[in-house]
């Protein structure tokens, strides 16, 4: 019979044994984390997302003893219609989550993957956010003017609108191996204009028209003109790296469809300020022109033929190994 040193050793070993295969699984869950976390960020980023969005939540009802809260009955019961469109946009954000989704499985190149899961963090993002309002999750407050407001809308808007920035900067470039976009310093600018302008933007819709208010307003088309410079300045520099002309007339697609359809939200407030449609109306087309603008980079990522030059690098990789 084996002595006590044998035993220890044999367990000595067995212990060394267990930390190896411990060791070595942490190793390839490291490596795993990493290889998905380059390909697919905009899953990651859902993360601090919702931890974030979270934290408006609480926010929010914290600030409820310091700001006033909407107590209008007839106000209240008009926001209680919109509430069909809320989920409605649930439901189409749900789907294009789902088709976005098979992107990232089935898509060859990793760039294509990488604008795939983007595309399924606005979703993923627009889903959440729209069924907590239809929930009625967050307080409504009251602005100088008596309008309602939401924080997590507008905190939608920021995050999102970032995102599809980055998406525009990345839709081109297939000559770009090594980067996904062809110049983050005009992707940093971009999303400065774009903060300033919501930050703008929510100063003025507190204060409403008044002197202070209409300058915020004139700080907020300024912006929106900044930021529309500066899609176009990513837009040409994709369209030099373009290497077809379907491609191109795609990039261009999306440029224009993105200057109509983000015109679309200023136009709205500025009519119902103006006193043209009633804030039914106002969120009724809102969140319809919302939805259409978020949608519209789903339907160009999976009908567009886009990184041509990365697909044919895949095909030619594959084709020599």
């Amino acid at each position: 019979m084996p002595d006590g040193a044998e035993y220890a050793g044999s367990s000595a070993g067995a212990s060394s044994s267990d930390e190896e295969e411990v060791e070595e699984s942490q190793h390839w869950l490291v490596a795993n984390l990493q290889h998905y976390g380059g390909d697919t960020p905009g899953i990651f980023l859902y993360i601090p997302f919702l931890m974030t969005l979270t934290t408006v939540w609480a926010v929010s009802h914290r600030l409820t003893t310091f700001f006033p809260l909407l107590d209008d009955p007839q106000e209240l019961m008009q926001l209680q219609q919109t509430k069909f469109i809320e989920g409605i946009a649930v439901v189409i954000f749900g789907i294009n989550l789902i088709v976005q989704s098979s992107g990232i499985f089935f898509e060859a190149t990793p760039k294509k993957r990488i604008l795939h899961s983007l595309v399924v963090f606005i979703n993923l993002a627009c889903c959440t956010t729209y069924a907590a309002c239809a929930l009625d999750v967050f307080p409504y407050f009251q602005t100088r003017g008596g309008l309602p407001t939401e924080f997590c809308r507008m905190f939608l808007w920021v995050n999102t609108t970032s995102i599809m920035i980055l998406t525009i900067a990345a839709l081109g470039g297939s000559a770009n191996k090594n980067q996904l976009v062809p110049d983050w310093n005009l992707v940093l600018r971009t999303w400065m204009w774009d903060w300033t302008m919501f930050t703008s933007g929510a100063v003025y819709y507190y204060l409403g028209t008044t002197p202070v208010g209409n300058f915020f307003l004139m700080v907020v088309l300024f912006c929106l003109w900044r930021v529309f410079s500066n899609i176009g300045e990513m837009t040409a520099q994709s369209c030099k790296t373009a290497a077809t002309s379907h491609e191109v007339g795609c990039l261009r697609g999306v440029e224009w469809l993105t200057y109509s359809l983000w015109s679309g939200f200023p136009v709205i407030h500025l009519l119902m300020r103006s006193g043209y449609i009633d804030h039914v109306e106002y969120e009724l087309s809102i969140i319809t022109i919302d939805i259409i603008t978020k949608s519209v980079y789903s339907v160009v990522l999976l009908s567009s033929n886009l990184r041509v030059l990365d697909m044919f690098a895949i095909i030619r990789e594959h084709q020599i190994h």
